[in-house]
């Protein structure tokens, strides 16, 4: 699982040893309210479904809009029936083929790592996570595999293949979605805007709240600061490739608390809001070619003079 991390990204984890306990689900969550929203992305050993068979249900409670928790598992293809049979946002899951070298690569902490080394800016746009490279991860073969493809990506189960139908060489991730069929792509831009939103306007709340030329004050005057800064954060998202497109709103202060009459003396505001468009990739493209050969006899004829090339 290390190697496999850290061929894909450089990035540290953190290990979590449960010894040889078959409790992982309730193990599992208690260190994760001990530690509320403190990890992004956990990678569970192979074959740990058939260990605890309490941990579908976990993870599938775990696919909350808000939670933004993902579980990372892989294995055969048929040890996802019980997780597919709770489709989650929560959860990827990986097929391997059956020539991967079991003790020097693991899929999902591969998968994980790119998910998790992302690092979005100006310069580094969010890319999706269908089609991406893998590195140290033995592909499935085309040949003889075609249903197995098709019954995958149905289920909404990851596997890693070949690119060579690009030309290119190495293994790359077919399909890059959760085990509910969302893009993995979309799910990271949209908690990038969940948690600097959340970042920013606490940011400006607290720094702008002591004594100052200009303290924050509850008015429109307040709004429009917390406005502009969602928007500014917005854009910064935009310019990450962590949205494609967003518009933003906020109820005016004399509006507000017109008609939230007790709002302003509690000093809640909730009055702004913002719909985001998140990316996703192509997945497929079919690509409509017409031949004419209404010029055949003549293009024949002239090809008749010349000398074979044997191509």
């Amino acid at each position: 699982m290390a190697a496999s991390w850290f061929a894909n990204s450089t990035a540290g984890v953190w290990v979590l040893e449960l010894g040889t306990t078959k409790t992982i689900a309730d193990d599992l969550k208690a260190f994760l309210e001990k530690h509320p929203q403190s990890f992004y992305g956990v990678v569970l050993p192979r074959g740990v479904l058939a260990i605890d068979p309490n941990l579908p249900a976990f993870l599938a409670n775990q696919g909350s809009n808000n939670t933004r928790l993902y579980a990372f598992l892989c294995g055969t293809k048929d040890d996802a029936k019980t997780l597919t049979a709770n489709s989650s946002k929560a959860v990827f899951y990986g097929a391997e083929h059956s020539t991967a070298n079991l003790t020097q690569e693991h899929l999902a902490s591969a998968v994980c790592a790119q998910f998790l080394s992302a690092r979005p800016g100006p310069v580094n746009r969010l890319a999706p996570m269908n089609f991406r490279f893998l590195t140290g991860i033995t592909p499935w073969p085309e040949a003889g595999n075609g249903p197995a493809f098709a019954a995958m990506k149905e289920a909404n189960i990851s596997f890693p293949g070949t690119a060579r139908e690009g030309g290119v060489s190495g293994t790359i991730l077919f399909w890059g979605n959760f085990l509910n069929g969302d893009p993995m792509s979309e799910w990271y831009g949209a908690d990038w805007a969940a948690i600097n939103l959340e970042l920013q306007l606490a940011n400006l709340i607290i720094e702008d709240s002591q004594p100052g030329i200009r303290p924050l004050i509850y008015d429109q005057n307040g709004i429009d600061r917390l406005t502009a800064r969602a928007e500014q954060t917005l854009g910064g998202g935009e310019a990450a490739g962590c949205i494609v497109s967003y518009s933003l709103t906020a109820t005016s202060f004399a509006a507000y608390v017109s008609q939230n009459p007790s709002a302003y003396q509690s000093g809640d505001y909730s009055g702004v809001a913002a719909t985001i468009a998140t990316p996703r990739g192509f997945l497929s493209l079919t690509f409509n070619l017409a031949v004419d050969f209404s010029g055949q006899s003549v293009v024949a004829a002239v090809s008749s003079t010349a000398s074979s090339t044997g191509a």
